[in-house]
C-alpha cells in the first residue's frame, strides 16, 4: 500500500521495461522528457517550479536564463523558488550527455499571481487550466493546445482583483499569432483600472497592426522582424503580439478589453492569451 505512489511506479516500470527489452520483448520505454510545473501560494506571493521527469530515476539539469542546460548546470533536487521571473530550460542527462529533448517554460512571479479573475464575456472556447489560467505565472509556448493558452471565440474582457490598492507600473498580455491555426492578435487592447471593481477608468488603448494591414502582411512583417532579431519565439516573434501598458497608477482592479478581428475569409478565428501580467 505504501508503494502506490506515481514516482515509485515510474521507477518500477522502467525496471520492468528494461528487463522486457533484454528478453526481446518490444516494450515501449518511458520518454526522456521533463514536465515543468508551477505551484503558486497567492497569499505569500511565492512561486515554485517543479521538474517532473517521465521516468525515474532521472538526473535533471536546468537553467533559469533560457540557455540550454549542460552537465555542469545545476542539478534539480527540490522545487525551485522564483522571486521575479525566469526562463526555465530542463533536460534529463545520463553519463554526461543529454537524453531526449529539452523542455522550456517562461514563468513570472508578478503582482497578479494567484489573484482571482472575473470574466465579463464568457466566450471561452479553449479553457486551458480554467479560472486560474490567466494568473498562474506559467506562460504558453508556440501552439495553442499546450494547455496554457486560453482561447476566446469573441472579444476578450477580464479583470483581476489584486486584493488591495496597489502601485502599478506595467500591465501586459501576450496574444498568440498563428494564422494557420485561426489564432489572431486582437485589433486593439484597452487597459482600465478601478478602486471598487465597478467604476473603471481607461488608461489607454494599443492598436495592433491588423488595423493597418491584412493578417498576411502582419505575419510577413513579424517574420522578418523576428528573424532579424535572431529569435522566433520571443517578443518580436511573428508567433505572438505583446500589448504592454506602462505608467504609474494606484488601483485594486486592472481590466483588459481586447477586440477580435471581425472577419477572416478562411474560417473561424480566436483570441488566445496566457497571462495578465502586472508589475
Amino acid at each position: 500500500q505504501n508503494l502506490r505512489l506515481w514516482d515509485n511506479f515510474k521507477g518500477r516500470m522502467d525496471h520492468q521495461v528494461t528487463s522486457l527489452l533484454k528478453r526481446g520483448v518490444n516494450a515501449f520505454p518511458n520518454p526522456n522528457s521533463v514536465e515543468i510545473v508551477t505551484e503558486v501560494n497567492a497569499s505569500k506571493q511565492i512561486m515554485k517550479v517543479k521538474l517532473e521527469p517521465e521516468r525515474e530515476p532521472a538526473e535533471i539539469h536546468y537553467t533559469l536564463d533560457g540557455t540550454a542546460p549542460t552537465e555542469s548546470s545545476p542539478t534539480y533536487k527540490h522545487p525551485i523558488s522564483v522571486q521575479d521571473s525566469a526562463f526555465v530550460v530542463a533536460a534529463i542527462f545520463k553519463d554526461g550527455k543529454m537524453e531526449g529533448d529539452k523542455e522550456s517554460s517562461r514563468v513570472y512571479n508578478h503582482k497578479a499571481i494567484g489573484k482571482p479573475v472575473q470574466y465579463y464575456i464568457r466566450d471561452v472556447k479553449y479553457s486551458a487550466e480554467g479560472m486560474t489560467t490567466l494568473t498562474k505565472g506559467n506562460r504558453g509556448g508556440m501552439f495553442y493546445l499546450d494547455g496554457k493558452w486560453q482561447g476566446f471565440s469573441g472579444d476578450f474582457d477580464c479583470s483581476v482583483d489584486l486584493g488591495a490598492t496597489t502601485d502599478i507600473h506595467s500591465v501586459s498580455a501576450e496574444w498568440l499569432r498563428r494564422f494557420e491555426q485561426g489564432a489572431f492578435e486582437p485589433v486593439s487592447v484597452e487597459l482600465l483600472t478601478s478602486d471598487d471593481g465597478v467604476n473603471f477608468k481607461s488608461q489607454g488603448v494599443i492598436e495592433s497592426s491588423l488595423n493597418k494591414e491584412s493578417p498576411t502582411q502582419a505575419f510577413l512583417r513579424g517574420l522578418l522582424k523576428g528573424a532579424a532579431a535572431g529569435r522566433l519565439d520571443e517578443k518580436d516573434s511573428p508567433n505572438t503580439f505583446v500589448s504592454e501598458f506602462k505608467g504609474n497608477w494606484k488601483a485594486r482592479y486592472v481590466r483588459l478589453k481586447a477586440k477580435k478581428l471581425a472577419f477572416w475569409a478562411d474560417g473561424d478565428n480566436y483570441l488566445f492569451t496566457d497571462e495578465i501580467v502586472v508589475w
